[in-house]
């Protein structure tokens, strides 16, 4: 009982499904993002519901192999109103005596974000702004996209920490080294 406020109090949408795709259970959160009532969606398939979404195979998988492991996924869907959303997707196995009776999801509406990120993508690219950062404890190098097209290499270049400097002015180098150095 003390769980229940988990899936009903969650601000995130929730939903749970059982073996035959069918919603168990789905949160006012989940009801409002699909623009349907509750329990209008109550025993419904998904995936009549879920248009356009990358549920179906990651659930038939999850199905077939009946994982105990959650999984993570992005995803988009149309809705009734034709609206696109993508969506953070946890798939959460519902085990129940040691069963598997279905899955919960927990749903995160990152539409916006992805929105967000695509313009300042834009931004980087228009001001001809590359980003790049360094994993200290593994000593790595990641370089944007938007980076790499500047440099004109391939976007999964992953240059060494000597190969990043020698990007650099010449007369920049040793400062960028003993940075380097430093960490």
């Amino acid at each position: 009982l003390e769980y229940r406020s988990l899936f009903d109090r969650n601000p995130d949408a929730v939903f749970a499904i059982d073996f035959d795709g069918k919603f168990m259970n789905v949160n006012s959160q989940f009801a409002a993002l699909v623009g349907m009532e509750r329990a209008e969606l109550l025993d419904k398939d998904f995936r009549t519901i879920l248009i356009g979404s990358q549920l179906e195979g990651i659930f038939q998988d999850f199905v077939c192999n009946r994982s105990r492991s959650a999984r993570r996924y992005e995803t988009d869907f149309i809705d009734r109103g034709g609206n696109s959303f993508i969506l953070d997707v946890t798939l959460i196995p519902i085990v129940v005596d040691d069963n598997m009776m279905g899955a919960q999801c927990i749903a995160k509406d990152i539409t916006q974000n992805r929105e967000l990120e695509k313009r300042l993508n834009q931004a980087y690219r228009s001001a001809k702004i590359g980003l790049w950062e360094y994993d200290v404890r593994l000593q790595k190098v990641t370089w944007s996209d938007i980076t790499c097209e500047l440099f004109e290499v391939p976007k999964d270049f992953q240059p060494t920490v000597d190969a990043a400097i020698g990007f650099f002015i010449e007369g920049d180098r040793p400062v960028i080294s003993e940075v380097f150095r430093r960490c």
